[in-house]
């Protein structure tokens, strides 16, 4: 890591969250020489922009972007408002890297920011739920060491609390909740790709009465099948999606409402081998140079955004495979678009 002055753009519940995580990564790092600099804090609202900068130690607080744009100490642009290809063209051309809270479902992201972005050689990360977990990192190095044996599926299972409830009358004018549940499926598909690799298909298939689950089916260019149900009812402890991978040695379970460890059981073939156990991420799962104090079995929501920032600020380079690109994101959006284009009736309706 090195240091890197940051930039937040809307002051709204998603900034302050951001916010809130930057001052955490900055206090986490304070007695590094490359502890990041918390600048600035922008938005058309003065004096939300102001109770920002006052709870969180940033510098200053702006209500124009192009000023910020041009500061030469502001080299992460963190944008957390939506509706904002402009500012992102804008933070792009003016060499920042970028992390973008909005969702390609938003239609923020485009083929222009895409060619902005490859040729200012800028780092971009697509904030995907959960994509840097120290708990999905730790899944992901268990798939590839062969401890669960050949991948023989996952399954992901979301509830009504993650926006997948039965959606009455879903039309143009409910953009935004089908935006949402959308977003879920983004970051549902993003673990699976981090984890098993590309994803050759997605496909939709319906239930035929309202109180049946609905189902997307998966193919992973390996070979490997995945579901993921929709399911209208909480599973679990309260709002989630659950994750199950399943090998012919292990079988592996992720739940995001604790999202601080995984539930590893041993299996020959399809058959369970002794109780499932608690398997927790290692410091070595988590980003580098930082004694992290989390409540473990649990993340918070700004524990995992930290975690993610901090993901962002140590990477190397625009390929750095441990946060999502643009073209990651596009492909994605990609598939379910394909899909919801093939699918007989919209699997988002009652």
């Amino acid at each position: 890591m090195h240091p890197v002055g940051i930039a937040i753009f809307g002051a709204g519940a998603s900034g302050r969250q951001l916010a809130a995580a930057s001052y955490r990564v900055a206090c986490d790092y304070k007695d590094d020489d490359d502890a990041p600099n918390l600048m600035t804090v922008v938005d058309r609202d003065g004096a939300k922009a102001a109770e920002l900068v006052h709870r969180f130690k940033f510098a200053r607080w702006r209500v124009q972007s192009a000023i910020v744009l041009e500061d030469q100490e502001v080299h992460l642009a963190v944008i957390s408002e939506r509706d904002t290809d402009r500012l992102m063209h804008a933070a792009a051309n003016a060499g920042k890297r970028l992390h973008l809270e909005c969702h390609p479902f938003d239609k923020a992201i485009d083929a222009e920011l895409i060619g902005i972005v490859e040729r200012a050689n800028v780092m971009v990360n697509v904030s995907y739920r959960h994509f840097t977990n120290p708990s999905i990192v730790l899944l992901r190095e268990m798939v590839a060491s062969g401890e669960l044996g050949t991948v023989i599926q996952i399954r992901a299972r979301l509830t009504a609390g993650e926006g997948l409830s039965c959606v009455e009358g879903l039309s143009e004018q409910s953009a935004p909740s089908e935006n949402s549940i959308k977003s879920a499926f983004l970051a549902v598909l993003a673990i699976a790709r981090k984890v098993l690799g590309e994803i050759g298909a997605v496909s939709f298939r319906c239930g035929s009465q309202r109180a049946n689950p609905r189902h997307v089916a998966l193919r992973f260019e390996s070979g490997a099948n995945g579901t993921i149900e929709m399911c209208d009812a909480f599973l679990g402890a309260g709002p989630s999606f659950q994750i199950e991978i399943q090998g012919t040695r292990g079988a592996i379970a992720f739940n995001t409402y604790e999202p601080g460890f995984l539930r590893f059981q041993k299996r020959n073939g399809s058959v369970g081998i002794g109780e499932p156990g608690t398997v927790f991420p290692a410091s070595s799962h988590f980003p580098s140079n930082v004694h992290w104090e989390f409540r473990n079995p649990h993340f918070s929501s700004i524990e995992l955004k930290a975690i993610e920032l901090a993901t962002l600020l140590g990477a190397k380079s625009a390929s750095d495979p441990s946060f999502a690109n643009l073209r990651d994101a596009l492909r994605i959006q990609a598939l379910i678009n394909a899909a919801l284009a093939d699918a007989r009736s919209h699997p988002f309706a009652v």
